[in-house]
Parts: C-alpha cells; structure tokens; sequence
C-alpha cells in the first residue's frame, strides 16, 4: 500500500501563476471539490509521486479536516 504525499499550495503568488498559465491555453480552473465554475481558486493540493493536482475553493479548502489523512 502506497502512502500519498500530499501537499497543499496555497501561497497567493503560486495560485495566481498557475491560474495565469491555465487562462494563457484557453481552459479555466475549476474547484475539483464542489464544480463551480464560478468559485475562486485559493488553493491546490498536489501529490509528488503521482504529479497531479486538484485545484480547490475557499469553501472546499475549509471543509478539508484538518488533521486526518488525505488518500
């Protein structure tokens, strides 16, 4: 069993160049969370090893607990 490594992002100056670098191809960052479209992204959590990312609102970054594991 593979243990993630899951770290979440959410420095301003890296959210908001990751949003830039989405917009500049043409596709737009939705909360991988809750689906809104129109929800502002504050946040990413990204696993290493897998080397992906989802991208989350304020509302979902909230609701992530705090202490628990995140697989």
């Amino acid at each position: 069993m593979r243990m993630a490594n899951v770290e979440l992002i959410q420095n301003r100056e890296i959210v908001t160049a990751l949003a830039a670098v989405v917009g500049a191809r043409g596709q737009l960052l939705i909360c991988h969370g809750c689906d809104d479209l129109e929800a502002l992204i504050v946040g990413f959590l990204v696993d290493d090893q897998s080397e992906q990312a989802w991208a989350l609102c304020g509302s979902c970054l909230r609701d992530l607990p705090a202490y628990s594991a995140i697989a």
